[in-house]
């Protein structure tokens, strides 16, 4: 081998070698950090963050803001919102979920919440949404998150009873808009191809029904994979005249 070679394949090495090197002892960064002290086995958190930022910044930081949480999981989602959104000391969350045991998910939330250093800030109900919501105070929250059951009627449901729940000018993120049932859950569920595709296995049209009946009420800010909604201040209900009406009018200004 020629003496260029051999300096080409020394600097090679050094240079691989110093990469691997670098790359083995640089810092943790912050946010792979913050994650290693939590239990999570999924993400269904960073593509939605910004999202999130987007229609909640104006919250961030506020003293006396309240969230409500259908559907808590491991508390990835709950864990953002007190992190990034309910940042001030008298800002809190409340979780609703089933925590069913067969799916073990419970104490793994448990044991995430603890690790915030926040568990004082959140208050976790056991229960189905249907039943727990119908407990909760009135006007009492400033956002709610609904991403519980798939099923449409009990996303629509949870959207009905969490309408009164929120506050004026409070904004509603639901999850799943356009949610399919996928080829794991077709197996897992032992679901027909009829069953699988069916409108009412999936939040959609029980979205879609909510926005028609509350259209003069709300104000829809984002409409994709999730879907934002704020509660009107004002709500003005206009309903076209008739003929007969209008000619009416027209008379009333001449006479």
């Amino acid at each position: 081998m020629k003496i260029k070679e051999l300096k080409f394949m020394y600097r090679l090495s050094v240079l691989i070698i110093s990469f691997f090197i670098s790359f083995a002892v640089r810092p943790i960064l912050p946010s792979i950090a913050a994650e290693a002290k939590y239990e999570f086995t999924t993400d269904w958190v960073a593509s939605h963050a910004n999202l999130w930022t987007e229609h909640l910044k104006h919250l961030k930081g506020k003293p006396n803001i309240h969230a409500l949480e259908i559907g808590s999981f491991e508390g990835r989602s709950a864990i953002w919102f007190l992190e990034n959104i309910l940042v001030h000391p008298t800002s809190s969350i409340t979780c609703v979920d089933i925590f069913e045991k067969k799916y073990g998910y419970e104490d793994r939330f448990d044991r995430n919440i603890q690790a915030t250093g926040l568990a004082h800030k959140l208050k976790k109900i056991k229960g189905s949404s249907q039943k727990v919501l119908r407990e909760l105070e009135w006007n009492s929250y400033d956002f709610i998150y609904i991403d519980g059951s798939h099923v449409a009627k009990d996303v629509l449901l949870d959207a009905v009873f969490s309408w009164d729940l929120l506050k004026v000018g409070g904004i509603i993120i639901f999850d799943d808009y356009q949610y399919k049932v996928d080829r794991y859950q077709f197996l897992k569920f032992r679901l027909s191809a009829k069953s699988r595709l069916a409108p009412w296995r999936r939040p959609k049209i029980a979205i879609d029904a909510f926005l028609e009946v509350f259209q003069p009420y709300v104000e829809v800010r984002h409409k994709e994979y999730q879907v934002v909604v704020r509660k009107k201040e004002k709500v003005v209900l206009k309903e076209k005249l008739g003929i007969v009406e209008r000619s009416l009018n027209k008379i009333k200004k001449i006479l």
